[in-house]
């Protein structure tokens, strides 16, 4: 294991890859080996063996939700927005209270242009949560991108009006919206 950390840190990624597959060898299921080849393809921007890697990595934990959030985000930027939001869908009856399992799903309805579903995805993500402040960025968007700039300005205002750590972000696009509302009237 040492050996191959050193061939990691040297960024010798095909000589780590192959001394963890040795690894792998003895311990199919060592979840910190297969975490690490995901992370190395990852770095090496080979995202099918990454995803390949993390598929066997949920056959051995089933019960990671964190798995899931991590293919889906792979699947997403390979705009496989289907595959994504099936997943998601699955996490979610497991996990219905994650709300970044919803807040992924919604990316992925919008990402596939289904506003309506992603709003309904966002709209029920909780405000202690940590991806709250960033739905509501996206539901702004959506509602910006359906031409309701007047929605998409009130939900804003109304956050900020609320104690927001967002502030900067949503002052920003709130200018935005201003400006692309003035250059329609």
């Amino acid at each position: 294991l040492e050996i191959a950390e050193f061939h990691e840190s040297r960024h010798d990624y095909e000589n780590a890859i192959a001394l963890y597959r040795q690894i792998l060898e003895d311990d199919d299921s060592n979840e910190l080996i297969r975490t690490r080849l995901v992370n190395l393809y990852l770095s090496m921007d080979e995202d099918d063996k990454a995803l390949a890697e993390l598929w066997d990595l949920k056959n051995l934990l089933p019960e990671s939700y964190s798995v899931d959030l991590t293919i889906s985000r792979i699947l997403l930027t390979q705009e496989k927005y289907d595959e994504a939001i099936d997943l998601l869908s699955e996490t979610l009856q497991q996990f219905p209270e994650l709300d970044a399992v919803n807040y992924l799903l919604g990316m992925a309805y919008y990402q596939k242009e289904d506003m309506e579903n992603a709003a309904r995805q966002l709209q029920s993500i909780k405000p202690a949560a940590n991806v709250y402040e960033d739905s509501i960025l996206l539901q702004a968007r959506i509602l910006k991108d359906g031409k309701n700039l007047d929605g998409a300005i009130q939900l804003l205002e109304k956050e900020l009006a609320d104690s927001s750590t967002r502030k900067p972000s949503f002052i920003i696009f709130l200018a935005s919206l201003f400006r692309e509302k003035e250059e329609i009237d």
